[in-house]
This record gives structure tokens, C-alpha cells and sequence, in this order.
């Protein structure tokens, strides 16, 4: 029963998969398939972005579910984006941002906007997990999700009161 309710729900997730994340999964299997990967610039279209970041919650969470891991990671982009956050109205890219003076009103309201949108992201993958019912709870009530930044503040590079979040109960012991 719990495997035919796994495997509908992961007919749901690749059948609700958006065409611009469609899009994006054919054009790296045909650039890897050509040696291409390589040459590719680092972030996707911007359209795809949250949409391929959420088609990669969903098979997280499913994969925990499945119990086909107990261990994952996730990361949008890399420590030194050059993403450019267009849909927040952030015309720079990101590590550029990081690094402005804390004088910097505009930056400062710029990375507010993105690290928000961070938030809601790690938000929706707590939500994906809650969803996901199990014997005593849910997936979320029997894990750990950490949420962390590699830096305490970017434009100085500090390594002191680097932010973490904890999420779930880890089974009963948080």
C-alpha cells in the first residue's frame, strides 16, 4: 500500500513537471550526451529557476520517503554566484552584492529580497516533507533539516555567527 501511494505520488511529481523544467532537464541531457556540459554557463534560464529547485525538493523528499537515502544535499547555486535575481528586482548578481558596504541601502534591501526568497524556498521543502505521512508522523517529524550559509557576513568574509536553521524533530530527539 505505502509503495503504490509512493509511486503515484512520483507519477504526479514527473507529470507536473512544467514545460520550462522539461525544457531545461532535455537541453543538459543533450549537452552532456554532446560533451558540451562543460561550456554551459552555471545557472539556468531564470524562469526555470525555482521551478527546477522545487522539481529537486520534490524528488528529495521523495527519495527520503522512499527510504532510498537518509542523507542529502541541496544547493541552488554556488558560494560565489553570479546569479543575477532579475525577478526581485536585483539587477546585480548576487556575489557582487555580497561584497557592497553595509552603507549600501540598495545592496542591503537586494540581498534582503533574495535571502527571503532562500527562505521561502527552504520553507517549501519543509512543507514537501510535511506532507509526506509515515507511521508515527510525518517525513519531517523523523528528520533533521539544517539549513546554513558558509559565511557569517559575505562583504568581510566572516567566518563568526554563521547562520543555521534546524528544522524537523529528528525522530523525537529535537
Amino acid at each position: 500500500e505505502r509503495l503504490d501511494l509512493l509511486r503515484d505520488r512520483l507519477r504526479t511529481l514527473r507529470e507536473g513537471l512544467s514545460p520550462v523544467v522539461a525544457r531545461e532537464a532535455a537541453l543538459l541531457v543533450a549537452e552532456k550526451a554532446a560533451g558540451q556540459l562543460a561550456a554551459r554557463a552555471s545557472d539556468p534560464d531564470p524562469a526555470a529557476f525555482e521551478a527546477i529547485g522545487h522539481a529537486q525538493m520534490d524528488l528529495l523528499a521523495m527519495a527520503l520517503a522512499c527510504d532510498l537515502t537518509r542523507v542529502a544535499s541541496l544547493q541552488f547555486s554556488s558560494s560565489t554566484s553570479a546569479y543575477i535575481f532579475g525577478f526581485l528586482g536585483c539587477p546585480v548578481d548576487h556575489h557582487e552584492l555580497s561584497h557592497r558596504a553595509d552603507a549600501d541601502l540598495v545592496a542591503q534591501k537586494q540581498l534582503e529580497a533574495i535571502h527571503r526568497w532562500y527562505a521561502q524556498q527552504f520553507g517549501y521543502l519543509l512543507g514537501r516533507m510535511a506532507a509526506l505521512a509515515e507511521s508515527s508522523g510525518t517525513l519531517l517529524d523523523h528528520s533533521l533539516v539544517v539549513w546554513g550559509n558558509e559565511l557569517g557576513k559575505g562583504n568581510t568574509h566572516s567566518h563568526t555567527s554563521v547562520p543555521f536553521v534546524l528544522a524537523g524533530k529528528a525522530g523525537g530527539a529535537l
